[in-house]
């Protein structure tokens, strides 16, 4: 389980594109996997996968140990 500095810093380098990398800020989804359907709430598999490709990543944030990606009108919760 990552300590919450650690999820910090995973936020700020995707954000930034840390260690040379790439920021994801404004990038397009260009494909999804969902590896536990039973993750999801109020929402059918086929349609998170359908609603979530070809959005664009607007913000990534972070709440406690969970990083929010602010992906089309939607947000998608990791941890």
């Amino acid at each position: 389980m990552p300590e919450l500095p650690e999820v910090e810093t995973i936020a700020r380098a995707l954000r930034s594109g840390g260690r040379g990398g790439v920021s994801v800020l404004g990038r397009t989804v260009q494909r999804a996997e969902l590896l536990w359907p039973g993750c999801l709430q109020d929402v059918d598999a086929g349609a998170f996968l359908g609603q979530t490709v070809g959005c664009e990543v607007k913000a990534v944030t972070r709440r406690g140990k969970y990083l929010c990606f602010s992906v089309g009108e939607r947000f998608l919760l990791v941890h």
